[in-house]
């Protein structure tokens, strides 16, 4: 069996959700890109299977030329007034970061308006027409934080003027520091689109959401724009963030709730595969379907995760003959549990065939389906892992 996780790198303790994108992102590096891994973004001496070497020079962070050109531009445009932040070593180098996810999925929208128009009337039918798009944009009259959208539309509803303002997730949580500022509720009290309080809004479980509403109703009360809704963007498997969007989507008045979208991966192909789309695009959104969506592709490395994170797992490129200081621990009905070990680790082996006594060591050999070999990181979990095997054995054979 291969060493997946060998050529993938090193993973971190963390919720399951993250670590199974974190291990995809180390396998897109490894398989696809066929890199080495990176450093870790907050311990020098450390590396990462998610993070590039030199991802400013090749820019392979991003999926086509397409994109980089889209990136380099966008970069070229910013100055230090522009809203946002940009972290380029985040950026060019941190396969999990959601900043060049924004620029993965949202480039091709940046640059033919019409497929950008034709994809929001899908969640906003009375859009006609989209004018620019921005990665990292807020109001520039009215900057009172960092906060901005990851993607903004400038679009008109009719004869009306209006921006759409998405928050791009992938394994980040919402900000849980619940920032106040009287510059948010002044805002917060010129407008009517929420039906709750201002203190229930600021909780750390709706900050961010609520930061991102007020950009767009600044905009508004400033004239700039007639009309501003927000979307969250995140994973169809990130529940935690679409329960927390839902939640507060019951926060809104009743004829708010329709601007305020909750679109999930899963929804942007369904509905971008559906538009017209010549064969390059759709070869793209399928290479990026892979990249952010595609987790069977990793599936072998999952599993091969979840196998060490038990302490132990099977191997089938071990052969008993090369295992030394084997000892018999237990027996069962028919066969034998030893554990050994070699210069790679420790071992248990056990062989369940109903003719191991009667055997040579050759046709053990040839019988090997009879036997399985597991590997343990350490001698508690080959105790812990004996111990409950003769526990199953006896509750076996007193049936």
């Amino acid at each position: 069996m291969i060493d997946l996780l060998g050529l993938i790198g090193s993973l971190a303790k963390e919720s399951d959700f993250k670590k199974r994108m974190r291990l995809h992102q180390g396998w897109w590096r490894a398989f696809v890109l066929g890199e080495n891994e990176g450093k870790h973004p907050m311990k020098d001496d450390e590396n990462i299977c998610n993070t590039l070497l030199n991802g400013e020079q090749t820019k392979n962070n991003f999926l086509s030329n397409l994109v980089k050109n889209v990136v380099v531009e966008v970069l070229k445009g910013r100055n230090d007034g522009s809203a946002g932040l940009v972290d380029q070593k985040r950026l060019y180098n941190n396969l999990l970061s959601s900043q060049p996810l924004c620029f993965n999925f949202f480039a091709p929208l940046y640059i033919d308006k019409k497929l950008a128009l034709n994809f929001l009337r899908k969640y906003y039918p009375e859009i006609t027409a989209v004018n620019e798009v921005f990665f990292e944009h807020a109001n520039a009259k009215n900057k009172y934080d960092n906060s901005a959208f990851d993607i903004a539309f400038d679009v008109n509803d009719g004869c009306k003027k209006g921006i759409i303002g998405f928050e791009c997730k992938y394994t980040d949580s919402f900000s849980p520091t619940p920032y106040r500022k009287k510059a948010y509720e002044e805002i917060f009290q010129q407008s009517n689109i929420w039906a709750k309080h201002y203190e229930e809004l600021t909780c750390s479980k709706f900050n961010q959401l609520f930061r991102n509403q007020l950009i767009a109703e600044s905009f508004k009360q400033d004239k700039q724009y007639d009309f501003g809704y927000l979307a969250l963007f995140c994973h169809h498997k990130d529940d935690e963030a679409i329960k927390n969007a839902e939640e507060y989507k019951l926060m809104l008045k009743n004829e708010q709730t329709h601007h305020f979208q909750i679109i999930t991966y899963k929804d942007f192909f369904e509905q971008l595969m559906k538009l017209e789309l010549n064969w390059q695009m759709r070869e793209y959104y399928m290479f990026l379907w892979a990249r952010y969506c595609g987790l069977k592709l990793s599936n072998s490395a999952y599993e091969q995760m979840k196998e060490n994170e038990k302490g132990y797992h099977r191997v089938c490129d071990v052969d008993e003959m090369d295992l030394h200081n084997k000892i018999m621990v237990a027996t069962l009905e028919g066969g034998v549990i030893y554990s050994a070990e070699n210069e790679d680790g420790l071992f248990v082996i056990i062989d369940e065939s109903t003719l191991s006594d009667f055997l040579n060591e050759q046709d053990k050999k040839e019988i090997g389906c009879f036997t399985s070999i597991y590997k343990f990181v350490n001698d508690a979990e080959r105790k812990s892992f004996i111990n409950k095997y003769k526990l199953r054995i006896t509750e076996t054979n007193g049936i």
